[in-house]
């Protein structure tokens, strides 16, 4: 089962803090945008999510944001549960996004989460609906999933568009997409795997045999030229 928060604006405006319960840090990869659309999966092939640089930023250190499109755009991340803790089925996650509009073009923003089962069957679907993005300043949703039977991945989902058709991307904006593993602070060592959550960095490795030889190819082009060429 589930239960949802979508936190009022009195939480969220002048860039207010919202406690939080204790737990993991942030599974999601790349979670406003700061990597262009690494670790997502575009849903929509005719409609995506892009990442522009936020007009209100979400905090000092975040500067970027998803934005969706005049029909619905989609985007997905898969987490796989089963490489960070011990036990998949046993842990309560808390999923949460946060999202706002424009002021001179209404928007609409939901989330879905779903859970699979080791052969990719669903075992558990639940999501928010369709929410009214507010006008220039970030609001909260969260949904808490209690532990469920069989749970082996975890599919986080974001939903956005405008509602007034314009071309172009001026519809809901999403950052700060999170799942994260709540239980208290003492035993997180006995519920996540060492080492699982680093796992779950996709960023490009700098280094290795690819790394090498696609940074020599440009000067060897080079010599070759002059060799042909010049000579």
């Amino acid at each position: 089962c589930a239960w949802c928060i979508s936190t009022s604006s009195s939480f969220t405006n002048n860039n207010a803090v919202v406690e939080e319960e204790p737990g993991s840090q942030n599974l999601i990869i790349n979670p406003s945008g700061e990597r262009g659309m690494v670790g997502w999966k575009q849903v929509n092939r005719t409609m995506n999510w892009r990442v522009e640089q936020s007009e209100v930023p979400l905090n000092e250190s975040t500067t970027t944001n998803f934005v969706s499109s005049f029909q619905w755009c989609g985007m997905s991340q898969t987490i796989p549960l089963h490489r960070i803790v011990y036990n998949p089925s046993s842990v309560r996650l808390e999923v949460s996004a946060k999202f706002m509009g424009r002021t001179d073009c209404p928007s609409v923003f939901q989330m879905q989460v779903v859970l699979l089962d080791d052969e990719r069957r669903v075992v558990h679907r639940v999501e928010t609906s369709a929410l009214s993005a507010p006008a220039d300043y970030w609001e909260r949703s969260c949904l808490i999933i209690e532990p469920t039977r069989g749970a082996h991945e975890v599919v986080l989902m974001v939903f956005g568009k405008d509602e007034r058709f314009w071309q172009g991307n001026f519809g809901s904006k999403v950052a700060g997409c999170s799942v994260r593993i709540l239980c208290p602070e003492h035993e997180l060592e006995n519920v996540l795997r060492p080492g699982g959550i680093l796992e779950r960095d996709e960023r490009p490795k700098e280094h290795g045999l690819l790394f090498l030889f696609s940074n020599l190819l440009f000067p060897i082009a080079l010599v070759l030229f002059a060799w042909l060429f010049l000579e």
